[in-house]
């Protein structure tokens, strides 16, 4: 906690507006609460969720979910509340996805709670209970085995992710864990018949992420103004009911921008400033914003229109006209954008 206050008070010091036509906003303070538009999320990442009901006793256990996530685990696995191990029926929850639109739209974006941009091979979450509905953990020295189909060989990090009571969300690197990338023949010839996968242990209940570190060699923040008709940040736009994102073409990352108080003329505004940390310089984005401006109603752009990114420039400034928010929409007209992007 104490590096991201160091980080944030570096960025009130470093990080203005260039536009002298217009107001400069200068950071002073941030907002990442997102409680009325995290409802949208949250209902994303309940439909997502796939369910088995398995019995323990019967030895070693093998669930595979839709996109191929292999969990492998033993009868001596889980335990209860109290510590002492479980054996029998329990129901296994796993949301898994290797797509960054995914990603977006369950409000699981690619960044380290360092601010990093990271880049996703695969994300799982699992939880487990009795049928009853009792939580169960899972013991470190009898983890879940899990295997995440990959399209290539790269080497990844593990992750660990939590959300705060604000609705931020970020992974965290644990050292501890491994990943490793394996190649799966499925083919006796072996003629283009092997596919990849990223194998690793899941100890705990909750979020996992396997990623590494871009290593690009030139970073910039990014401020996107949710503008009026005067091109002056709409505060009506808030971290409250607007959510941002930096959707990344050619790598599979998806960023999030977070609603800034900003100074007028010396005066505290908020909204309709959203800032991106550490973005690399040079890859094509687009701007996505979501917001429920209106209780009940949903609203979305997308910058430029797809399928046409645009790319990052050093010290970005984005100016989206509130305008040009479509709406009020359905969540099935929300996931038809976000498909068109690459």
């Amino acid at each position: 906690m104490k590096t991201q206050y160091l980080f944030y008070i570096l960025i009130l010091f470093t990080f203005f507006s260039c536009n002298k036509e217009n107001p400069e906003p200068v950071i002073i303070d941030q907002s990442t609460e997102n409680f009325e538009i995290n409802f949208l999320f949250s209902q994303n990442r309940e439909n997502a969720i796939q369910e088995f009901s398995v019995n323990t006793t019967d030895g070693t256990n093998t669930i595979t979910g839709q996109n191929g996530t292999i969990l492998t685990f033993s009868e001596n696995t889980f335990s209860d509340i109290y510590g002492n191990l479980y054996s029998g029926n329990v129901k296994i929850e796993m949301i898994e996805t290797q797509d960054k639109k995914d990603m977006l739209l369950m409000n699981r974006p690619t960044v380290a709670n360092g601010g990093e941009l990271l880049v996703s091979g695969g994300i799982v979450y699992v939880n487990v209970t009795t049928p009853g509905g009792s939580q169960l953990s899972i013991n470190d020295n009898k983890p879940i085995t899990a295997r995440v189909p990959a399209t290539g060989f790269n080497n990844m990090d593990y992750f660990r992710g939590s959300e705060d009571l604000n609705g931020q969300f970020s992974w965290a690197e644990d050292p501890t864990m491994g990943v490793n990338t394996n190649t799966i023949l499925t083919d006796s010839t072996n003629q283009d018949g092997f596919t990849f996968a990223y194998d690793f242990q899941i100890d705990s209940i909750g979020w996992i992420n396997c990623d590494y570190f871009g290593g690009w060699p030139d970073l910039t923040p990014v401020e996107i103004w949710l503008t009026d008709t005067a091109n002056v940040p709409d505060t009506t736009y808030n971290g409250n009911n607007t959510a941002v994102f930096v959707y990344y073409h050619s790598i599979n990352s998806v960023g999030p921008a977070y609603s800034s108080s900003w100074t007028l003329n010396g005066v505290p505004m908020m909204g309709g400033v959203f800032f991106a940390y550490q973005s690399p310089i040079g890859e094509n984005v687009s701007f996505i914003v979501i917001s429920e401006v209106t209780s009940g109603n949903y609203y979305y752009t997308i910058v430029p229109t797809p399928p046409t990114p645009l790319a990052l420039t050093n010290n970005h400034i984005e100016y989206i006209p509130t305008s040009s928010m479509t709406g009020p929409v359905t969540m099935q007209n929300i996931q038809a954008m976000i498909a068109q992007l690459p």
